[in-house]
């Protein structure tokens, strides 16, 4: 549904407000390729991947029960930045996608491999009928 012109002229009026307060956030989110954004978690998440490490090294090397806790926080620190940092390359390179939307083409190679196969379920139900067919 197309925005009457009076809408058209508030939208114009608050994007150029938006753009004389903090242009360099409008810029950012006026970036059109959602691969940009991606891209800069994934460098936060190996920033915060090579920090844990570093913690949890200065928590296993360095003498003391008090310092034990932090080894384990330094591995969470890992942990939880590669688990950012995958579903970021995930979501960059479409892996994370759900199913197309309606009327959208799967990529090519996606709906070769999938076919007419249907759930896990019923592959696996599939295997143990022929199975027994068999013998």
């Amino acid at each position: 549904m197309p925005l009457s012109e009076h809408e058209q002229r508030l939208l114009d009026q608050i994007e150029q407000a938006l753009y004389a307060e903090d242009p360099k956030w409008a810029n950012t989110v006026r970036i059109s390729d959602p691969r940009s954004h991606y891209k800069r978690r994934l460098v936060k998440a190996s920033i915060g991947f090579a920090l844990g490490v570093v913690v949890m090294m200065v928590g296993v090397v360095m003498s003391g029960s008090a310092l034990i806790p932090l080894g384990v926080g330094g591995f969470v620190v890992m942990l939880a930045a590669c688990l950012w940092g995958l579903s970021s390359w995930k979501k960059m390179n479409g892996f994370g996608d759900s199913a197309p939307a309606a009327g959208a083409a799967a990529p090519p190679g996606k709906q070769a491999r999938r076919g007419n196969r249907g759930t896990f379920m019923e592959r696996m139900e599939e295997r143990w009928r022929r199975r027994h067919d068999e013998r």
